[in-house]
């Protein structure tokens, strides 16, 4: 199970990727079944972005040793260098953040409404 805190609890439900394809079902039954017109608009605000600069040297080296000694590893040998490298780097290299936020805006309209405000 993979779990992350972004600050904002709502955000944080395992319900929320759900939700996102709930209302994209909402948006094509909408426009398919209701023949609604659906305007959406997607904002994003990029405060700032962070790209990380080349691989340490003794990174480099570390994965070189994994590839040329235990490429398939099938020892207790091998096992322990994999065990190395991940105390040491742990199991994710982050090579770029983005900070901000990006909220998607839907606006439903029925057909009475449209024939009333023309």
């Amino acid at each position: 199970t993979n779990t992350f805190d972004v600050g904002i609890p709502e955000l944080n439900s395992p319900s929320f990727s759900v939700e996102y394809h709930e209302m994209l079902k909402r948006v094509f039954e909408a426009i398919t079944k209701y023949s609604q017109a659906v305007g959406t608009s997607t904002i994003s605000w990029n405060h700032y972005s962070l790209q990380l600069a080349s691989f340490d040297p003794m990174f480099n080296a570390s994965v070189n040793l994994l590839i040329s000694q235990a490429a398939n590893p099938n020892s207790e040998v091998h096992q322990q260098l994999y065990n190395d490298f991940i105390q040491n780097y742990g199991t994710y290299y982050v090579s770029n953040v983005i900070v901000g936020g990006i909220a998607h805006l839907y606006t439903f309209v029925r057909e009475s409404y449209h024939k009333n405000a023309t």
